[in-house]
């Protein structure tokens, strides 16, 4: 039996592995005897849990919006993730609305590198719609500058947001000749006509448009994406995938020139290229909100599965839209309001995210002032949870099961977020671990090493959130010594001259918090 486990090792379970490189810790220590050790569970009841799955075999689940389920994540490549994600309008500044989908599909990338993939985030960005070319007109900007402008801000805003920036932002101008080239596969199936140097798409050729969105394909009210009497089709319910150039538009050279006519790719053909030539097909997610669901996410679909004869994707994840009660006088906050203003309404990158993700990504979310400061309360409490961690005195008081409640707190953490990105239901966890140490930091019962194997765990988690601030903290030689004369004041009694330092303090942005175990600091927001 030696003899084997010395050559071939023995199958044991965690704690044995834990008892055995106790017992090795303690014979390095030892000069001379025998340290014996126990293995109390053998390694074979693990084989049938998760801790042995595949990279093709994740166990996490998302929500498919094709299926209206959720289903298990299988990449379609081992190890690694794609992810599509649908970019923002360049006419106009990022919105509260449009950032929920930025910050879902930024969790999503971290998530699944956290987890050990090889993840790659595209964001396309629809250079040459109609709305991009009639604002660089407006801006009377040529349409690359304009579109450099507009998504230089957005990507500052994004990064306010802590949205951490993707691998790619490929532009429809990037990819005009596989734009070309996939409308001519399109025609050559059959799928596309050409009529009056526009061509069209014929969704006659797929029995399964309108499945994604469900929407009913014989009541879609004719005239509602496009101008009717511009456009002419075989079938009024056909949607574009080249429209011949306006005069406008030929005059400022803004066209593709084909064996059509001088033509612009609509977003619907120019979102179905892009995504396969980025990252193939099908690809492993698509995220996107609501409102893209019809005509724009539907067309793609009928689009990649005529050339490709595969799905789009694989998963369809889409976040359901804000909403706010526009009829409510005074009300400050509204979906539509641009980051930036909302800012200035004295609210942080850090505190928009937070919010956003209180929410489930599935659920609609209600845009007002209240519900908003509600949802910071929590913020507020994992902010000051952490700055009492930061300010544990040198105890070697250790707590017995602080260690069991930091495993359970990140396996309960990644476990929600395994079913379908369930932030509200980690960060619930997340408060019940504040509940739990919250006495221990009250009595000093928490050793200094104790608290940095906290803040270790909530670097880890918030690698995920993006939503604390861990960086450490420090006062300024002035600051302290301010901090230093309060409490020697407080040993006199001087109670007027401590509560002059206080301000004094809070004048310097320091806030003072006093407790039965002693004085604590914050930064001010």
């Amino acid at each position: 039996f030696l003899a084997s486990a010395l050559t071939e090792a023995l199958c044991v379970g965690m704690s044995s592995g834990a008892a055995m490189v106790a017992a090795a810790r303690i014979a390095q220590e030892r000069d001379q005897g025998v340290v014996v050790t126990i293995f109390p569970d053998g390694g074979d009841r693990y084989l049938s849990t998760n801790l042995f799955t595949t990279l093709l075999e994740p166990d996490f689940r998302f929500y498919d919006c094709l299926q209206r389920e959720k289903v298990d994540f299988k990449p379609i490549r081992e190890g690694a993730a794609g992810i599509f994600v649908t970019g923002p309008p360049l006419d106009t500044p990022l919105t509260l609305q449009e950032s929920r989908r930025f910050i879902l599909a930024d969790v999503l990338a971290r998530f699944l590198k956290a987890k050990g993939f090889n993840t790659s985030q595209v964001l396309f960005v629809a250079d040459m719609d109609s709305r991009t070319i009639h604002g660089a007109c407006e801006a009377q900007k040529s349409l690359t500058d304009y579109t450099q402008q507009q998504l230089d801000q957005i990507l500052s805003d994004l990064d306010l947001l802590k949205v951490e920036r993707a691998l790619r932002y490929p532009r429809t101008s990037d990819h005009i000749d596989a734009i070309v080239s996939a409308t001519k596969t399109l025609l050559d199936k059959g799928a596309a006509y050409e009529k009056l140097r526009s061509v069209y798409f014929n969704i006659a050729h797929t029995k399964t448009y309108g499945s994604l969105s469900r929407v009913d394909v014989k009541k879609i009210r004719l005239g509602t994406t496009v101008d009717l009497d511009t456009y002419e089709k075989i079938n009024p319910r056909d949607f574009t995938l080249l429209k011949r150039a306006t005069l406008a538009e030929l005059k400022r050279g803004i066209c593709v020139k084909t064996d059509w006519g001088n033509v612009l790719p609509t977003w619907h053909i120019a979102a179905a290229t892009v995504a396969a030539q980025e990252l193939g097909s099908p690809i492993d997610i698509q995220v996107s909100s609501v409102d893209f669901l019809f005509p724009h996410l539907e067309n793609v679909r009928a689009i990649t599965e005529a050339l490709t004869g595969k799905a789009h994707a694989n998963i369809w994840m889409v976040c359901e839209q804000m909403w706010s009660e526009k009829e409510r006088p005074g009300e400050p906050i509204q979906e539509t309001m641009s980051i930036r203003e909302l800012m200035q309404q004295g609210f942080s990158g850090a505190q928009l995210r937070y919010w956003v993700l209180s929410v489930h990504y599935c659920k609609p979310q209600h845009a007002t002032h209240i519900n908003l400061h509600n949802s910071l309360q929590g913020l507020r409490r994992l902010d000051d949870f952490v700055n009492r961690l930061r300010q544990v005195r040198n105890s070697q008081e250790e707590h017995r099961e602080l260690g069991e409640w930091v495993f359970a707190l990140e396996q309960n953490f990644f476990d929600a977020l395994s079913d379908n990105l369930n932030v509200p239901r980690a960060l619930s966890t997340l408060f019940q671990f504040v509940r739990q140490v919250n006495p221990l930091l009250d009595g000093g019962q928490l050793s200094s090493g104790q608290s940095r194997q906290i803040l270790d765990c909530l670097r880890k988690l918030d690698g995920i959130l993006g939503v604390l601030e861990l960086e450490e903290q420090v006062l300024s030689e002035e600051e302290q010594n301010l901090v230093l004369m309060r409490e020697q004041a407080r040993a006199r009694k001087d109670w007027a001259g401590a509560d002059r330092i206080r301000r004094q303090l809070e004048e310097c942005g320091v806030r003072l918090l006093d407790s039965p175990s002693g004085t604590r600091w914050e930064r001010m927001p």
